[in-house]
């Protein structure tokens, strides 16, 4: 708990800032800051059960602002990768245009669809 503690108040004012409101994290700042007091006086002995139950209280509140951190920090290579699966998938359509043998078994109704779908995820891509 104590761990937790310090790494998300500590992140709220830095890293994560972007990623919460400034009134939530205000707000939890102050639930880290009792809590981290509660550690420090009646916390200081208590059973496994009520540390797991105070972590998963604040995990509630922190766990959906590192989640918003995260997806951020991936979603150039999410977008890169997209890009890249759409290129291959535009080599594949441009073959069985040619009539490549390698894709001749694919229905051209199959392959429409293909060709369709990889259309509106560029657009959303370059949108």
């Amino acid at each position: 708990v104590e761990e937790y503690v310090y790494d998300i108040r500590d992140k709220l004012y830095g890293d994560f800032e972007p990623f919460i409101t400034e009134e939530d994290r205000e707000k939890f700042s102050v639930v880290l800051g009792n809590t981290e007091d509660w550690l420090y006086e009646e916390g200081e002995d208590q059973p496994k059960q009520v540390y797991l139950d105070k972590i998963a209280e604040l995990k509630k509140s922190g766990e959906p602002v590192r989640a918003r951190y995260k997806e951020e920090q991936e979603r150039p290579t999410a977008f890169e990768d997209l890009g890249k699966t759409l290129q291959q998938y535009r080599k594949v359509l441009d073959l069985y245009s040619q009539q490549d043998e390698k894709y001749s078994h694919i229905e051209a109704e199959e392959m429409k669809k293909v060709e369709k779908e990889v259309a509106e995820k560029q657009s959303w891509l370059d949108g």
